[in-house]
């Protein structure tokens, strides 16, 4: 069995709760993996993968908040990045975060959640081809 932690900066109708980077410090917690949201530019320093103790990552690359869809390009180029940093094998990737931290949920219409979903699973296809 695999004990995960997400780091969520907040999801409570399209707003953050705080702003804040990943520090390597966090891969010294005694987890097996870690869902972390890189969603947004100023996040996605990847190089502080490498301080990764042998743990899964899961990339929240694509963000729940708002109906915008994400360049898939934009988003292989960040996976790209990341390999350059751990190997492709320990990372997976999804979502930021759910798309709803309480039941007042986020600023996001039912068919732009499902978008989001189809570009996840691209993405995923992409990688295994």
């Amino acid at each position: 069995m695999d004990i995960t932690l997400h780091f969520c900066q907040g999801n409570l109708r399209s707003k953050k709760f705080y702003d804040a980077k990943y520090d390597g410090l966090i891969f010294q917690l005694p987890f097996s993996g870690f869902f972390m949201e890189f969603d947004d530019e100023k996040y996605c320093n990847f190089s502080l993968l490498e301080k990764r103790q042998g743990q899964k990552i899961v990339l929240g690359l694509v963000n729940t908040q708002s109906d915008e869809l994400e360049d898939k390009e934009v988003l292989l180029k960040c996976l790209e990045e990341a390999n350059k940093h751990v190997d492709p094998k320990q990372i997976c990737i999804a979502t930021q975060c759910g798309f709803a931290s309480t039941e007042a949920g986020n600023l996001i219409s039912e068919e732009g959640q499902w978008r989001k979903l189809d570009l996840v699973h691209e993405l995923a296809e992409s990688l295994n081809a």
